[in-house]
């Protein structure tokens, strides 16, 4: 905020350009494509958020600032849809820029009963007003209409006869679809999507919205086990063909929805203009994708048996009984709690907290890049782990810096790093949330059988090294007197707990990971004194994180890695004022005994 009030005091005292050509900034791709083709060459036209980048979480850069700033007129969608430009287009308006929004001139449409959930997220309440207003054709021939009269009038523009062709373009258009989704049987009118963007082209078109991913209008919300529960009730309900992704959906909750109930996953394009840059193809493309899927045959969907769960046993065990994304979340996450028990324990007693949280964050450049080369996440963590304690070593060894110096450094550096690669590219679409909060309800097969053997490699290298990491924990001088290397076993536990951070990140994500290395181990420290003792009580109040995490986000509908880890730190809490307690009891008879 401080950046952009700068560049705006200083641009306001900057004469205007003396070139006659104006310049209109437009906020979002979708609605570039369509002010391009409407003023033509008569004007320069820059979209500020990338095509392919999610407008509900990108910020701009400086550069992004001064061109809203010095634009003659900045097209916005409105009605919260540019949510990391929100700051700046408010303080370019205070500013005297003008504006044109384009929801002002359509008739908006609001989250209806069935699609919005009770929260106080206002993009998920009933009553929400839907900003995806270009998947409605006609409703974007009112923003072409609209326009046209604020370019003639604030910026003397003619563009009367490229409106008046793009209005009779965009009515073709709209013939267009419904002609191609009349192929699908009315009773298939039906639409699953990854979040509330759909809302207006199921309302011209005729389909109904039987459910959605993430339930929010925005792709920042997170998904919560109650939601996929109920989307997947919902689906067999319905008899849908197909569930449809698109940006900001965790592709691993849709597989894992679609692979419980047979269904397709098939990817749209909602946000994404395509090659030509022509929002007639990207609609049309839209339109031939839900038509194909939805014109095959109906897949073999066996109902999920309903069961009474008004008893306490019901409500503990059918999310897990009756849903198998439940089940691997509960089956992984148990192997993240004992594997964070393991490397948590000697992360307490070692002093390692702050180290850990560098590692739990500085993975994320590693991450980004990975992703960004086709690579998985994992491997780029392992390198971003790997650069991290290479860096910290480099550091200590060639300077009078202290280790924590080193790590405070590399840790905002590497976390910096890994934001701005992922804030500048079209390959993190709503990746970032779930590398920092993981998606543990979407978790397969192969990702548990990859924690397995981490938790094995862990297990091990704890029960080889147990006896040099006790004497280095307490006493390096006299692991050094014993015959073992303190700076060898030193980095075979960085390494350990490195694995930890790495595999764990897509259970519950490089940011909550760290909680969970932290909060059991200490709540077993509090609870043991001898460190075998203390390993099996953090394996314990790990778990029940786990499990009881879960139960909350499903019964609920809260984001589960943040319900997990919220958990877990409450049981940290709640073992602490009781080992207090007990301190206090203990104390007085020996007080009374004493006077």
């Amino acid at each position: 905020m401080l950046l952009e009030l700068v560049l705006l005091s200083t641009l306001s005292c900057q004469p205007s350009s003396s070139s006659s050509e104006k310049s209109i900034v437009t906020t979002y791709s979708v609605l570039g494509s369509i002010v391009k083709e409407l003023v033509g060459d008569k004007a320069t036209v820059t979209v500020s958020v990338p095509n392919g980048l999610d407008p509900h979480e990108w910020e701009p850069s400086a550069k992004d600032i001064e061109a809203i700033n010095k634009a003659d007129l900045v097209i916005e969608n409105g009605l919260g849809l540019e949510g990391g430009l929100e700051k700046t287009l408010q303080a370019a308006r205070d500013s005297g820029v003008k504006f044109f929004t384009a929801s002002d001139y359509i008739t908006v449409r609001h989250v209806g009963p069935g699609e919005g959930i009770p929260s106080g997220d206002p993009d998920q309440v009933i009553g929400a007003p839907d900003p995806h207003l270009w998947m409605d054709p006609l409703a974007m021939k009112s923003v072409v209409s609209g326009l046209a009269s604020v370019l003639m009038q604030d910026l003397n523009l003619d563009v009367s006869s490229q409106a008046a062709d793009l209005e009779n373009r965009l009515d073709s258009l709209n013939t267009e679809i419904a002609n191609t989704g009349a192929a699908i049987p009315q009773e298939d009118h039906k639409l699953v999507t990854g979040h509330e963007s759909m809302g207006y082209f199921a309302q011209r078109y005729g389909f109904t919205l039987v459910g959605v991913i993430i339930p929010s209008l925005s792709t920042q919300a997170g998904v919560s086990a109650a939601n996929l529960a109920a989307l997947k009730k919902a689906i067999e309900d319905n008899q849908v063909k197909a569930i449809f992704t698109e940006l900001g959906t965790s592709p691993a909750a849709a597989k894992a929805i679609g692979d419980e109930t047979g269904v397709k996953v098939v990817e749209l394009t909602t946000h994404i203009l395509p090659g030509d840059g022509s929002y007639f193809t990207f609609l049309r493309n839209i339109a031939g994708v839900i038509t194909n899927a939805l014109k095959g045959p109906l897949p073999v969907i066996s109902p999920t048996s309903s069961t009474d769960s008004s008893g306490i046993i019901d409500w503990l065990v059918t999310p897990f009984s009756s849903n198998d994304f439940m089940l691997r979340a509960l089956i992984a996450g148990i192997l993240v709690s004992i594997a964070c028990a393991i490397a948590g324990t000697f992360v307490i007693l070692r002093g390692l907290a702050f180290i850990g949280d560098a590692l739990a964050h500085g993975v994320l450049p590693g991450i980004a890049v990975a992703i960004l080369l086709g690579f998985p996440g994992m491997l780029g963590a392992a390198i971003g782990a790997a650069a991290m304690i290479g860096g910290i070593t480099w550091i200590t060894q060639r300077s009078r810096l202290s280790s924590d110096t080193a790590i405070g450094l590399l840790f905002i550096g590497m976390l910096s790093l890994g934001v701005l690669i992922v804030s500048r590219s079209d390959s993190f679409s709503g990746d970032l949330t779930r590398i920092l909060f993981g998606e543990i309800l979407g978790i397969g097969i192969p990702a548990i059988l990859i924690q397995l053997a981490a938790t094995i490699v862990i297990a091990v290298l704890a029960i080889v090294c147990a006896r040099p990491f006790l004497m280095l924990s307490f006493d390096p001088e006299q692991a050094e007197v014993a015959g073992f290397s303190a700076r060898l076993y030193h980095y075979i536990m960085l390494f350990m707990i490195a694995i930890t951070v790495i595999v764990s990140f897509q259970t519950v994500g490089t940011l909550l990971v760290f909680g969970m290395l932290i909060a059991p181990a200490g709540a077993g420290a509090l609870m043991a004194r001898r460190i075998e003792v203390m390993m099996a009580w953090a394996m314990v109040f790990g778990i029940l994180s786990m499990y009881f995490g879960l139960l909350i986000s499903y019964h609920f509908n809260l984001a589960a890695g943040a319900s997990i880890v919220l958990v877990t730190v409450a049981i940290f809490f709640i073992v602490f004022i009781i080992q207090n307690l007990r301190s206090r009891r203990a104390v007085r008879p020996q007080e009374s005994a004493h006077g």
